[in-house]
């Protein structure tokens, strides 16, 4: 029996050369590696130059490893960069809604404006709760209401046209 080199393979009683993208192998096609030579990473059993989708780059072992089953695309284990369809990235974790203070743009969940509690876009006449003590008016959360409104458990509302100041619709 003959000395095996690292690039090859033992077959039949012969050493035969492994393809060209392995650095060691246990057969003849490109789906037989068992390592890789710089700068190509294993991922399964070939040798390729970038990770495909739903695994990362574990330059720690030079393999290309899965992303967590929530993940289209992530940059290690436990975080996601991509989520698959119907969840929401957040911090990088997939989750199937935005937590309170975010909303969802596009499949990420970014910060409301800073007064909001929850809201529907990042502008500041976007929320749709405020936090507690605050009056939401038109979109907005404000401390108190303007002259010509007062409060209710739902926010700010009109005063009747005739009254300047009222603490309900008619006093």
């Amino acid at each position: 029996m003959e000395s095996r080199e690292k690039n090859q393979y033992f077959d039949g009683g012969l050493c035969k050369p492994c393809h060209s993208t392995c650095e060691s192998c246990d057969g003849p096609t490109e789906h037989a590696c068992l390592s890789c030579a710089s700068p190509l990473i294993l991922q399964g059993t070939r040798c390729v130059a970038v990770c495909d989708k739903g695994f990362f780059h574990d330059k720690g072992t030079r393999l290309c490893e899965p992303c967590l089953h929530t993940c289209t695309k992530c940059v290690s284990k436990t975080n996601c960069s991509e989520c698959v369809a119907g969840l929401l990235l957040q911090s990088g974790e997939c989750s199937p809604t935005c937590a309170a203070g975010y909303f969802s743009d596009k499949g990420v969940c970014s910060r409301c404006y800073m007064s909001c509690r929850t809201c529907s876009g990042p502008a500041h006449n976007q929320c749709v709760n405020c936090p507690a003590g605050w009056q939401l008016l038109s979109g907005e959360c404000r401390p108190d209401c303007p002259e010509g409104y007062y409060k209710t458990e739902y926010g700010c509302q009109k005063c009747h046209y005739s009254c300047r100041n009222c603490i309900g619709r008619y006093s």
